[in-house]
Protein backbone atom coordinates (compact mmCIF):
# COMPACT_ATOMS: atom_id res chain seq x y z
CA UNK A 1 0.00 0.00 0.00
CA UNK A 2 1.35 3.41 -1.04
CA UNK A 3 0.44 6.35 1.20
CA UNK A 4 1.14 10.03 0.62
CA UNK A 5 2.25 12.50 -0.46
CA UNK A 6 3.78 13.73 2.81
CA UNK A 7 5.67 16.99 3.39
CA UNK A 8 9.43 16.69 2.92
CA UNK A 9 11.99 17.17 5.67
CA UNK A 10 13.84 20.45 5.08
CA UNK A 11 17.03 18.55 4.19
CA UNK A 12 15.03 16.50 1.67
CA UNK A 13 13.50 19.65 0.21
CA UNK A 14 16.91 20.98 -0.79
CA UNK A 15 17.84 17.72 -2.53
CA UNK A 16 14.40 17.28 -4.11
CA UNK A 17 14.42 20.70 -5.75
CA UNK A 18 18.01 20.33 -6.94
CA UNK A 19 17.40 16.84 -8.37
CA UNK A 20 14.24 17.85 -10.23
CA UNK A 21 16.30 20.42 -12.16
CA UNK A 22 18.32 17.53 -13.65
CA UNK A 23 16.26 14.40 -13.19
CA UNK A 24 18.64 12.17 -15.15
CA UNK A 25 21.72 13.12 -13.15
CA UNK A 26 23.23 10.66 -10.62
CA UNK A 27 24.87 13.41 -8.56
CA UNK A 28 22.77 12.52 -5.49
CA UNK A 29 23.72 8.83 -5.53
CA UNK A 30 25.55 7.99 -2.31
CA UNK A 31 26.93 4.78 -0.88
CA UNK A 32 29.97 2.58 -1.16
CA UNK A 33 31.09 -0.96 -0.53
CA UNK A 34 32.29 -3.24 2.24
CA UNK A 35 35.18 -5.59 1.47
CA UNK A 36 34.46 -8.78 3.42
CA UNK A 37 37.26 -11.31 3.97
CA UNK A 38 36.70 -14.62 5.77
CA UNK A 39 33.89 -17.13 6.07
CA UNK A 40 30.59 -15.44 5.15
CA UNK A 41 27.26 -17.12 5.86
CA UNK A 42 25.57 -15.92 2.67
CA UNK A 43 22.03 -16.96 3.65
CA UNK A 44 22.27 -15.20 7.02
CA UNK A 45 23.77 -12.08 5.43
CA UNK A 46 21.02 -12.06 2.81
CA UNK A 47 18.29 -12.38 5.45
CA UNK A 48 19.68 -9.46 7.48
CA UNK A 49 20.39 -7.10 4.59
CA UNK A 50 17.09 -7.61 2.77
CA UNK A 51 15.14 -6.97 6.02
CA UNK A 52 16.58 -3.46 6.47
CA UNK A 53 13.24 -1.70 5.66
CA UNK A 54 11.69 -3.38 8.71
CA UNK A 55 14.03 -1.40 10.99
CA UNK A 56 14.57 1.79 8.97
CA UNK A 57 11.46 3.28 7.41
CA UNK A 58 13.39 5.72 5.20
CA UNK A 59 13.95 2.76 2.85
CA UNK A 60 10.19 2.77 2.24
CA UNK A 61 10.31 6.31 0.82
CA UNK A 62 9.32 6.87 -2.82
CA UNK A 63 9.22 10.06 -4.88
CA UNK A 64 7.41 10.99 -8.05
CA UNK A 65 8.68 14.09 -9.84
CA UNK A 66 5.57 14.20 -12.03
CA UNK A 67 3.67 15.35 -8.94
CA UNK A 68 3.55 19.18 -9.05
CA UNK A 69 3.90 19.44 -5.25
CA UNK A 70 7.16 18.48 -3.50
CA UNK A 71 6.58 15.52 -1.23
CA UNK A 72 7.29 11.83 -0.69
CA UNK A 73 5.30 8.63 -0.49
CA UNK A 74 5.62 5.63 1.83
CA UNK A 75 5.35 2.04 0.57
CA UNK A 76 3.96 0.27 3.62
CA UNK A 77 4.28 -3.17 1.98
CA UNK A 78 8.00 -2.77 1.30
CA UNK A 79 9.46 -4.99 4.01
CA UNK A 80 12.19 -6.70 1.98
CA UNK A 81 14.66 -5.07 -0.38
CA UNK A 82 16.64 -7.05 -2.91
CA UNK A 83 20.24 -8.29 -2.66
CA UNK A 84 21.51 -9.22 -6.12
CA UNK A 85 24.25 -11.86 -6.06
CA UNK A 86 27.05 -11.82 -8.62
CA UNK A 87 30.25 -13.79 -9.15
CA UNK A 88 33.41 -12.12 -10.48
CA UNK A 89 35.80 -14.66 -8.98
CA UNK A 90 36.68 -16.10 -12.41
CA UNK A 91 37.82 -12.74 -13.74
CA UNK A 92 41.57 -12.20 -14.19
CA UNK A 93 41.61 -9.45 -11.55
CA UNK A 94 38.33 -9.85 -9.64
CA UNK A 95 38.71 -6.92 -7.21
CA UNK A 96 39.72 -4.45 -9.93
CA UNK A 97 36.89 -5.69 -12.14
CA UNK A 98 34.41 -5.26 -9.27
CA UNK A 99 35.63 -1.71 -8.58
CA UNK A 100 35.20 -0.71 -12.22
CA UNK A 101 31.76 -2.33 -12.36
CA UNK A 102 30.65 -0.51 -9.18
CA UNK A 103 31.95 2.78 -10.55
CA UNK A 104 29.79 2.36 -13.66
CA UNK A 105 26.75 1.35 -11.60
CA UNK A 106 27.17 4.38 -9.37
CA UNK A 107 26.81 6.67 -12.38
CA UNK A 108 23.38 5.29 -13.28
CA UNK A 109 20.56 7.51 -11.94
CA UNK A 110 17.56 6.10 -10.09
CA UNK A 111 14.11 5.92 -11.65
CA UNK A 112 11.79 8.24 -9.77
CA UNK A 113 8.26 6.90 -9.39
CA UNK A 114 6.19 5.63 -6.49
CA UNK A 115 6.88 1.99 -7.39
CA UNK A 116 10.67 2.22 -7.47
CA UNK A 117 12.85 1.86 -4.33
CA UNK A 118 15.67 4.37 -3.90
CA UNK A 119 18.15 1.68 -2.86
CA UNK A 120 20.17 -1.02 -4.61
CA UNK A 121 22.32 -3.73 -2.99
CA UNK A 122 24.66 -6.36 -4.42
CA UNK A 123 26.78 -9.17 -2.99
CA UNK A 124 29.73 -9.86 -5.29
CA UNK A 125 31.96 -12.91 -4.92
CA UNK A 126 35.59 -12.18 -5.81
CA UNK A 127 37.24 -15.18 -4.13
CA UNK A 128 36.55 -18.32 -2.12
CA UNK A 129 36.52 -16.31 1.12
CA UNK A 130 36.24 -12.80 -0.25
CA UNK A 131 33.11 -10.77 -1.04
CA UNK A 132 32.05 -7.22 -1.86
CA UNK A 133 28.84 -5.83 -0.38
CA UNK A 134 27.94 -2.93 -2.67
CA UNK A 135 25.22 -0.50 -1.56
CA UNK A 136 23.84 2.44 -3.53
CA UNK A 137 21.19 4.83 -2.19
CA UNK A 138 19.62 8.09 -3.22
CA UNK A 139 20.45 10.97 -0.90
CA UNK A 140 16.72 11.55 -0.29
CA UNK A 141 16.58 8.50 1.98
CA UNK A 142 19.87 8.73 3.91
CA UNK A 143 23.16 10.56 4.44
CA UNK A 144 26.69 9.60 5.52
CA UNK A 145 25.76 9.10 9.17
CA UNK A 146 22.69 7.12 8.13
CA UNK A 147 24.88 4.80 6.06
CA UNK A 148 27.19 4.30 9.04
CA UNK A 149 24.17 3.45 11.25
CA UNK A 150 22.87 0.98 8.65
CA UNK A 151 26.21 -0.81 8.24
CA UNK A 152 26.71 -0.98 12.00
CA UNK A 153 23.24 -2.51 12.32
CA UNK A 154 24.05 -5.17 9.71
CA UNK A 155 27.32 -6.08 11.45
CA UNK A 156 25.69 -6.18 14.91
CA UNK A 157 22.86 -8.38 13.68
CA UNK A 158 25.27 -10.76 11.96
CA UNK A 159 27.60 -10.98 14.95
CA UNK A 160 24.68 -11.35 17.35
CA UNK A 161 23.55 -14.59 15.76
CA UNK A 162 26.93 -16.23 16.41
CA UNK A 163 27.47 -14.75 19.86
CA UNK A 164 23.89 -15.36 21.05
CA UNK A 165 23.92 -11.76 22.24
CA UNK A 166 21.36 -8.98 22.06
CA UNK A 167 21.32 -6.93 18.91
CA UNK A 168 19.20 -4.58 16.87
CA UNK A 169 17.73 -2.18 19.37
CA UNK A 170 15.27 0.63 18.78
CA UNK A 171 15.65 2.87 15.75
CA UNK A 172 13.25 5.84 15.62
CA UNK A 173 11.13 6.61 12.57
CA UNK A 174 12.47 9.05 9.98
CA UNK A 175 8.93 9.55 8.68
CA UNK A 176 7.83 10.81 12.10
CA UNK A 177 10.87 13.10 12.28
CA UNK A 178 10.12 14.57 8.85
CA UNK A 179 6.50 15.27 9.76
CA UNK A 180 7.54 16.89 13.03
CA UNK A 181 9.78 19.24 11.10
CA UNK A 182 6.99 20.18 8.69
CA UNK A 183 5.16 21.80 11.62
CA UNK A 184 8.32 23.67 12.68
CA UNK A 185 8.46 25.15 9.18
CA UNK A 186 5.34 27.14 10.03
CA UNK A 187 6.62 28.56 13.33
CA UNK A 188 7.57 32.14 14.06
CA UNK A 189 11.09 31.00 14.90
CA UNK A 190 11.56 29.79 11.34
CA UNK A 191 10.14 33.01 9.91
CA UNK A 192 12.55 34.99 12.13
CA UNK A 193 15.36 32.94 10.59
CA UNK A 194 14.17 33.97 7.14
CA UNK A 195 14.41 37.63 8.14
CA UNK A 196 17.95 37.02 9.46
CA UNK A 197 19.13 35.39 6.25
CA UNK A 198 17.64 38.06 4.02
CA UNK A 199 19.53 40.64 6.04
CA UNK A 200 22.76 38.63 5.83
CA UNK A 201 22.48 38.06 2.09
CA UNK A 202 22.39 41.80 1.40
CA UNK A 203 25.86 42.02 2.98
CA UNK A 204 27.41 39.17 1.03
CA UNK A 205 30.04 39.86 -1.64
CA UNK A 206 29.37 38.83 -5.21
CA UNK A 207 32.52 36.81 -5.83
CA UNK A 208 32.86 34.45 -8.76
CA UNK A 209 35.75 32.13 -7.89
CA UNK A 210 35.57 30.52 -11.31
CA UNK A 211 34.88 33.34 -13.78
CA UNK A 212 38.10 32.71 -15.71
CA UNK A 213 37.98 28.93 -15.66
CA UNK A 214 35.06 27.71 -17.75
CA UNK A 215 35.59 25.00 -20.35
CA UNK A 216 31.98 24.38 -21.35
CA UNK A 217 32.76 23.23 -24.87
CA UNK A 218 34.90 20.32 -23.69
CA UNK A 219 32.64 19.34 -20.79
CA UNK A 220 29.08 20.63 -21.36
CA UNK A 221 27.79 18.60 -18.41
CA UNK A 222 28.81 18.58 -14.74
CA UNK A 223 31.29 15.72 -15.03
CA UNK A 224 33.42 15.51 -11.91
CA UNK A 225 36.46 13.62 -10.72
CA UNK A 226 37.94 13.05 -7.28
CA UNK A 227 41.48 13.64 -6.11
CA UNK A 228 42.32 12.15 -2.73
CA UNK A 229 45.34 12.30 -0.45
CA UNK A 230 45.90 10.60 2.89
CA UNK A 231 47.32 12.84 5.58
CA UNK A 232 50.60 11.74 7.08
CA UNK A 233 50.73 11.31 10.85
CA UNK A 234 52.94 14.39 11.49
CA UNK A 235 50.55 16.76 9.71
CA UNK A 236 47.51 15.12 11.26
CA UNK A 237 49.02 15.56 14.72
CA UNK A 238 49.72 19.24 13.95
CA UNK A 239 46.11 19.68 12.78
CA UNK A 240 44.75 18.04 15.93
CA UNK A 241 46.89 20.35 18.10
CA UNK A 242 45.69 23.36 16.11
CA UNK A 243 42.06 22.32 16.57
CA UNK A 244 42.63 21.93 20.31
CA UNK A 245 44.61 25.18 20.76
CA UNK A 246 42.12 27.30 18.81
CA UNK A 247 38.99 25.32 19.75
CA UNK A 248 38.16 25.37 16.04
CA UNK A 249 36.72 22.70 13.79
CA UNK A 250 38.66 21.30 10.83
CA UNK A 251 36.13 22.97 8.54
CA UNK A 252 36.82 26.35 10.19
CA UNK A 253 40.60 25.89 9.86
CA UNK A 254 40.24 24.86 6.20
CA UNK A 255 38.07 27.89 5.41
CA UNK A 256 40.75 30.10 6.99
CA UNK A 257 43.41 28.50 4.78
CA UNK A 258 41.25 28.90 1.66
CA UNK A 259 40.49 32.51 2.59
CA UNK A 260 44.21 33.30 2.66
CA UNK A 261 44.83 31.37 -0.55
CA UNK A 262 42.00 32.91 -2.58
CA UNK A 263 42.64 36.32 -1.02
CA UNK A 264 46.20 36.28 -2.32
CA UNK A 265 45.42 34.67 -5.68
CA UNK A 266 42.23 36.55 -6.61
CA UNK A 267 42.93 39.84 -4.85
CA UNK A 268 39.48 39.78 -3.20
CA UNK A 269 38.90 40.32 0.50
CA UNK A 270 35.44 38.85 1.20
CA UNK A 271 34.26 35.32 0.52
CA UNK A 272 31.29 33.00 1.03
CA UNK A 273 31.92 29.26 1.40
CA UNK A 274 29.46 26.44 1.84
CA UNK A 275 29.97 24.10 4.77
CA UNK A 276 28.17 20.91 5.77
CA UNK A 277 26.15 20.17 8.90
CA UNK A 278 24.94 16.78 10.13
CA UNK A 279 21.96 18.42 11.93
CA UNK A 280 21.48 15.54 14.34
CA UNK A 281 21.21 17.47 17.58
CA UNK A 282 19.68 14.90 19.92
CA UNK A 283 20.84 11.37 20.84
CA UNK A 284 17.56 10.10 19.39
CA UNK A 285 18.24 11.69 16.01
CA UNK A 286 21.68 10.08 15.97
CA UNK A 287 19.96 6.69 15.74
CA UNK A 288 17.70 7.62 12.82
CA UNK A 289 18.54 6.53 9.29
CA UNK A 290 17.45 9.31 6.96
CA UNK A 291 18.55 12.59 5.45
CA UNK A 292 19.40 15.35 7.92
CA UNK A 293 22.63 16.83 6.56
CA UNK A 294 22.86 19.98 4.49
CA UNK A 295 25.02 22.96 3.62
CA UNK A 296 24.98 26.47 5.05
CA UNK A 297 26.98 29.57 4.10
CA UNK A 298 30.00 30.82 6.06
CA UNK A 299 31.47 34.25 5.35
CA UNK A 300 35.14 35.14 5.76
CA UNK A 301 37.35 38.18 5.19
CA UNK A 302 40.98 38.26 4.09
CA UNK A 303 42.84 41.07 5.83
CA UNK A 304 46.62 40.83 5.20
CA UNK A 305 47.50 42.56 8.48
CA UNK A 306 45.19 40.39 10.57
CA UNK A 307 46.68 37.64 12.71
CA UNK A 308 45.90 34.05 11.78
CA UNK A 309 44.35 33.50 15.22
CA UNK A 310 42.01 36.48 14.68
CA UNK A 311 40.99 35.16 11.26
CA UNK A 312 40.13 31.81 12.82
CA UNK A 313 38.21 33.53 15.61
CA UNK A 314 36.10 35.61 13.20
CA UNK A 315 35.24 32.56 11.07
CA UNK A 316 34.27 30.66 14.22
CA UNK A 317 31.98 33.52 15.31
CA UNK A 318 30.28 33.52 11.90
CA UNK A 319 30.01 29.74 12.04
CA UNK A 320 28.36 29.84 15.47
CA UNK A 321 25.84 32.44 14.31
CA UNK A 322 24.94 30.34 11.29
CA UNK A 323 24.74 27.08 13.24
CA UNK A 324 22.07 28.58 15.50
CA UNK A 325 19.87 28.78 12.40
CA UNK A 326 21.01 25.54 10.81
CA UNK A 327 17.51 24.21 10.16
CA UNK A 328 16.90 26.90 7.60
CA UNK A 329 16.39 25.40 4.14
CA UNK A 330 18.79 26.16 1.29
CA UNK A 331 15.81 26.08 -1.06
CA UNK A 332 14.33 29.00 0.88
CA UNK A 333 17.70 30.74 0.72
CA UNK A 334 17.54 30.36 -3.04
CA UNK A 335 14.35 32.42 -3.02
CA UNK A 336 16.09 35.15 -1.06
CA UNK A 337 19.08 35.01 -3.40
CA UNK A 338 17.03 35.97 -6.43
CA UNK A 339 17.72 39.64 -5.70
CA UNK A 340 21.45 39.04 -6.25
CA UNK A 341 23.38 37.43 -9.09
CA UNK A 342 25.38 34.43 -7.89
CA UNK A 343 25.81 32.59 -11.18
CA UNK A 344 24.61 29.04 -11.76
CA UNK A 345 25.82 27.62 -8.43
CA UNK A 346 24.62 28.45 -4.96
CA UNK A 347 28.14 27.76 -3.69
CA UNK A 348 31.26 27.61 -5.83
CA UNK A 349 33.40 26.14 -3.04
CA UNK A 350 32.17 23.84 -0.27
CA UNK A 351 34.12 22.46 2.70
CA UNK A 352 32.78 19.26 4.30
CA UNK A 353 33.89 17.14 7.23
CA UNK A 354 32.61 13.68 8.06
CA UNK A 355 33.56 11.58 11.07
CA UNK A 356 32.36 8.13 10.08
CA UNK A 357 32.81 4.88 11.95
CA UNK A 358 33.33 2.37 9.16
CA UNK A 359 35.09 -0.16 11.40
CA UNK A 360 32.30 -2.69 11.86
CA UNK A 361 32.73 -5.93 13.79
CA UNK A 362 31.06 -8.94 12.13
CA UNK A 363 32.75 -11.39 14.49
CA UNK A 364 33.22 -15.04 13.51
CA UNK A 365 36.58 -14.31 11.80
CA UNK A 366 34.95 -12.11 9.17
CA UNK A 367 36.91 -8.89 8.53
CA UNK A 368 35.30 -5.84 7.00
CA UNK A 369 36.65 -2.61 5.49
CA UNK A 370 34.18 -0.05 4.13
CA UNK A 371 34.85 2.52 1.43
CA UNK A 372 32.91 5.46 0.07
CA UNK A 373 31.97 5.87 -3.60
CA UNK A 374 30.97 9.02 -5.50
CA UNK A 375 29.35 9.50 -8.88
CA UNK A 376 31.01 11.33 -11.75
CA UNK A 377 28.27 13.96 -11.76
CA UNK A 378 28.29 16.92 -9.44
CA UNK A 379 26.48 20.17 -8.78
CA UNK A 380 29.35 21.90 -6.95
CA UNK A 381 32.43 23.04 -8.93
CA UNK A 382 34.86 22.53 -6.05
CA UNK A 383 34.22 20.51 -2.89
CA UNK A 384 36.75 19.69 -0.19
CA UNK A 385 35.94 16.55 1.84
CA UNK A 386 37.69 15.68 5.08
CA UNK A 387 36.96 12.03 5.92
CA UNK A 388 37.86 10.95 9.44
CA UNK A 389 37.42 7.20 9.88
CA UNK A 390 38.94 7.10 13.35
CA UNK A 391 42.11 5.36 14.37
CA UNK A 392 41.74 2.45 11.94
CA UNK A 393 42.34 4.58 8.82
CA UNK A 394 44.31 7.69 7.94
CA UNK A 395 42.62 11.07 7.79
CA UNK A 396 41.83 11.73 4.13
CA UNK A 397 41.36 14.90 2.12
CA UNK A 398 39.32 14.38 -1.04
CA UNK A 399 38.67 17.10 -3.58
CA UNK A 400 35.71 16.66 -5.93
CA UNK A 401 36.14 18.99 -8.88
CA UNK A 402 34.22 19.79 -12.04
CA UNK A 403 36.07 19.17 -15.29
CA UNK A 404 34.30 22.22 -16.65
CA UNK A 405 36.63 24.31 -14.52
CA UNK A 406 39.69 22.32 -13.44
CA UNK A 407 42.25 19.82 -14.60
CA UNK A 408 43.64 17.04 -12.46
CA UNK A 409 47.04 18.76 -12.32
CA UNK A 410 45.49 22.01 -11.05
CA UNK A 411 43.64 20.18 -8.27
CA UNK A 412 46.72 18.19 -7.28
CA UNK A 413 48.69 21.43 -6.99
CA UNK A 414 45.85 23.20 -5.13
CA UNK A 415 45.64 20.33 -2.63
CA UNK A 416 49.39 20.45 -1.99
CA UNK A 417 49.23 24.21 -1.45
CA UNK A 418 46.27 23.89 0.92
CA UNK A 419 48.09 21.31 3.04
CA UNK A 420 51.21 23.49 3.00
CA UNK A 421 49.20 26.45 4.30
CA UNK A 422 47.73 24.29 7.07
CA UNK A 423 51.22 23.08 8.03
CA UNK A 424 52.28 26.71 8.58
CA UNK A 425 49.39 27.60 10.90
CA UNK A 426 50.88 25.97 13.99
CA UNK A 427 54.17 27.88 13.75
CA UNK A 428 52.50 31.13 12.63
CA UNK A 429 49.52 31.06 14.94
CA UNK A 430 50.13 34.64 16.08
CA UNK A 431 51.64 35.77 12.78
CA UNK A 432 49.98 37.84 10.06
CA UNK A 433 47.85 36.30 7.35
CA UNK A 434 50.10 37.95 4.77
CA UNK A 435 53.07 36.01 6.18
CA UNK A 436 51.53 32.68 5.22
CA UNK A 437 53.19 31.41 2.06
CA UNK A 438 50.96 29.90 -0.62
CA UNK A 439 53.79 28.82 -2.91
CA UNK A 440 55.33 25.40 -2.22
CA UNK A 441 59.06 25.33 -1.42
CA UNK A 442 59.61 23.12 -4.48
CA UNK A 443 57.77 25.64 -6.67
CA UNK A 444 59.83 28.50 -5.28
CA UNK A 445 63.10 26.70 -6.06
CA UNK A 446 61.88 25.95 -9.57
CA UNK A 447 60.78 29.54 -10.15
CA UNK A 448 64.06 31.00 -8.88
CA UNK A 449 66.25 28.59 -10.82
CA UNK A 450 64.15 29.15 -13.92
CA UNK A 451 64.45 32.94 -13.75
CA UNK A 452 68.20 32.75 -13.10
CA UNK A 453 68.88 30.23 -15.85
CA UNK A 454 69.82 32.52 -18.77
CA UNK A 455 71.79 29.93 -20.72
CA UNK A 456 70.83 29.87 -24.39
CA UNK A 457 72.33 27.55 -26.97
CA UNK A 458 73.22 28.92 -30.42
CA UNK A 459 75.32 27.71 -33.36
CA UNK A 460 79.01 28.21 -32.52
CA UNK A 461 79.97 28.90 -36.11
CA UNK A 462 77.77 32.04 -36.28
CA UNK A 463 78.57 35.50 -35.00
CA UNK A 464 76.17 37.58 -32.91
CA UNK A 465 75.42 39.74 -35.97
CA UNK A 466 74.51 36.62 -37.98
CA UNK A 467 71.85 35.70 -35.41
CA UNK A 468 69.82 38.93 -35.88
Amino acid sequence: MIKGPFPLHNAQLDVFIDQILDIRSPHYNIGGYSHLVGHLDIDLFDNIVTAIPQSFDSFKIRVDFSDPHPGYYIDLDFTRCSLVKMDFSEKEFPLDYAKEWMKNQFNIPFTFDINNPLCEQFLIKIGQFEFIYFFKYHHLITDGIGISITNEYIADMYKGVFSNGTFGGFYPSYHDEAQNWSTEYQTQKYQDGLIFWRSEIRKWPQIDFLSEKKNLLKYPTNKTERFAVEIESDLRLAIEHLKSDTKSSLQCITIAALTIYFGKVLGNTEFVFGTSLHRRRSPLQRRIVGLFSGSVPITSVYAPKERVTDLLRSIKVNQTSVFRRQNFSISDLNQAFRSKSFGEHFFDVVVNYAHLDFHHDFGNDLKSSTYELVSEAGNIPLRFWWSDYGEQQLLRLSVDYSLRYFTGYEISLLSERLLYILSQFSDNFDGLASDIDIILPSERVELLSGFNDTFFSYPSEKTVVDLF
